[in-house]
């Protein structure tokens, strides 16, 4: 005799509630509320839930800001790429190279603005990934 494991049927209610209730708590409190609610369920079935959801759509940055950044001060930086608007980060570059940010910045053709460091290799790669943006440095740290 095979045991199959046991396929819980959910109501609507009793699947959209941890799931509302889940991305904003996640696993310990957002199965407390979950059971406030008068939907009993544990903690991994919150993060479980969660895990289906579907990623929200995020607009493409208009706005964009370009800096460095150390994963080890005076060893290896790195490369920010930050919405400006929304205050999000919305890329990370293991390198500070020109191609490699020329290359994230093509992929983003709705950009219109690029606030940069006047580094050089910021510069050369904010104009071949972006030319149609306005670019714009700052003086930074010398």
């Amino acid at each position: 005799m095979t045991v199959r494991p046991l396929r819980v049927v959910r109501t609507e209610r009793l699947r959209s509630t941890p799931a509302a209730v889940g991305p904003a708590l996640a696993g310990r409190a957002g199965a407390r509320i979950a059971r406030v609610l008068a939907v009993p369920v544990s903690r991994s079935t919150v993060l479980r839930l969660v895990d289906v959801l579907p990623e929200p759509e995020v607009p493409a940055p208009r706005v964009v800001g370009v800096d460095e950044y150390a994963t080890r001060k005076g060893r290896h930086y790195g490369t920010v790429l930050v919405d400006i608007e929304t205050r999000r980060p919305v890329g990370l570059l293991p390198d500070r190279e020109a191609p490699s940010l020329a290359s994230r910045l093509a992929d983003r053709p709705g950009i219109e603005v690029i606030c940069r460091d006047r580094a050089s290799f910021f510069a050369e790669g904010a104009i071949a990934g972006a030319p149609q943006a306005v670019h714009g440095g700052t003086s930074g740290a010398t």
